[in-house]
Formats: C-alpha cells, structure tokens, sequence
C-alpha cells in the first residue's frame, strides 16, 4: 500500500507494517494522488482474527473494480487459489504480486557475483518465480492470466516487474473510471460498510454498482 502511494512508513498517512498482523480494519487511501483512485488495504484472510470461510462475503468483494492477491515467497497457497477462483466467478478484475522480491532475490544469489542491477538478469529471475506461481494456480485448477502476474519491490518500482506493473494498474485504472462515467454512475465515493452479505443483495435482485471513484482491495501493505 505505503510503496504503490510512494509514501514511507513514517511518513503521515502511511499505512502500517510490521512482520505481525498489522490491518485489522479496513482503510482507505487515496492512489496516486487522485481522488478518483482510492486504494482500501484490508486484513490478510486465513487467520485466527479474519478466516478464510467468509471473507469474500464479509468485506464484500464485489463491490471493487480489482483486488490485489498478494503472494508470498513464490508459494501459491490454498487460500490464494480459492481467492482467484472466486473473483474469476464474479468476474472481478484481479492482479497476483509478490512485493518485497529485491530482498528475497539478493538472499538467493548472496555468495554469487549476480548484479540486482543487471536489468536482463533481475526479469528472467522475476520470470522464473512468475511461471511457478502461474504453474501453482494451474495445479489448483485456476488458469490465471500469466501477464498479472508480477514481482515487484514497491519501494523501487522502477525494478524488476514494478514498472509493468504500475502502468498496467494505471491503465486499468483509467479504463475502469471511463466505463463507469460512460454508464453514467454516480462520482461521489462509495462508503463501505462494516460487513457486506452479497449473497443476500443478489438474492433481492440488486447489484453491486460500478461507482466512481474507481477502487481497489489490497491484502497487505
């Protein structure tokens, strides 16, 4: 959240990190400076606080334009799987990230002479851990799209799959705002509720509206 917003964790607004659970609350920020982009950072699912069984239903998924999967070390989780399954269901727009690449690349080719550097050498390794998480969906019967995959470092954005990345939220961005101004939606924020039950509004034949301004759901900072 801090590195999309290009804030650091000190800074006033920043959201909070930590190695420990950090968000226990929803909360909403503004992306790249524009009133028009808000950003929601939401707890982390399958936990003790915040379990997986519910989740989708309980911060109300469908309420947002793109949701941010975000993975950890390369590995694909059940979790993750059931996340992208759902979305896909629901026909959310979804990206799958591992931020904080930079440092778990530098652990792996420590007692190496590779430079972090070398543009040519930091994509293919970027790739390699994107064709295995894309191999990790695929095993759980999930075909992602391969290109929203990335691995970034967000405090460098320029790095690795960050610049891709960045442009591609942008212009998804841009898009999603244009279609929702096209369909005449509403441009005031849409407020978010404690707890959403999209099974009971689907049941009483409403849908969730595609408002301006555009939002996006972020698991972690």
């Amino acid at each position: 959240v801090n590195g999309l917003r290009g804030v650091k964790r000190n800074d006033p607004g920043a959201a909070p990190e930590g190695m420990t659970e950090m968000t226990i609350t929803q909360t909403k920020y503004l992306l790249f400076q524009n009133r028009n982009f808000a950003l929601w950072d939401m707890p982390g699912h399958g936990t003790a606080k915040v379990p997986t069984k519910h989740y989708f239903s309980q911060f109300g998924l469908l309420h947002f334009h793109g949701v941010i999967i975000c993975i950890k070390d390369g590995r694909v989780l059940e979790d993750n799987i059931e996340m992208a399954r759902m979305l896909q269901k629901h026909q959310v727009p979804f990206y799958i990230v591992q931020n904080r690449f930079f440092s778990t690349l530098k652990a792996d080719v420590a007692d190496t002479d590779a430079n972090l550097e070398d543009s040519a050498f930091v994509q293919g390794e970027a790739n390699k851990v994107a064709q295995a998480i894309h191999l990790g969906f695929r095993r759980g019967k999930v075909d992602v799209d391969f290109n929203r995959i990335f691995l970034i470092c967000s405090r460098k954005l320029v790095w690795a799959h960050g610049a891709r990345f960045n442009d591609s939220l942008m212009q998804d961005l841009q898009l999603m705002s244009w279609k929702a101004s096209k369909l005449g939606k509403e441009t005031s924020p849409p407020s978010f509720p404690t707890t959403v039950d999209v099974s009971q509004t689907q049941r009483r034949g409403k849908k969730v509206p595609s408002l301006l301004p555009v939002s996006l759901f972020s698991l972690e900072p």
